[in-house]
């Protein structure tokens, strides 16, 4: 996929994520207006947003918390934070507070 036409995909899956599109609209929508027609290609591509979106909330609750720029950057990757939430669905729906506990724990 061409990497505009990736923003543009991407970029239109964070707004139907954004107003609780359900995954199998999103699916066919991606296959209508962006010819996304892989199931496989369109799930890695929500997952790539949520992942995204995820981390970019949780690093303004840890600067909200008062740590510093390089202090989130060495809580992400401390806490593998990208790894785990591509790999456990759950964390993807979950709020900032709530990573940041189990994060925390593991």
């Amino acid at each position: 996929m061409a990497c505009q036409k990736e923003k543009d995909v991407c970029s239109a899956i964070a707004a139907l994520l954004e107003i609780k599109t359900q995954k199998n609209e999103i699916m066919r929508l991606l296959s209508k207006f962006y010819g996304v027609d892989s199931i496989a290609e369109a799930m890695e591509l929500v997952t790539t947003v949520k992942v995204t979106n995820q981390i970019n909330a949780l690093k303004d609750y840890l600067s909200e918390l008062g740590m510093s720029r390089v202090e989130i950057v060495n809580y992400l990757r401390e806490h593998r934070v990208r790894t785990q939430l591509q790999t456990d669905p759950k964390l993807q729906n979950m709020r900032s507070d709530k990573l940041k506990v189990y994060f925390d724990k593991h």
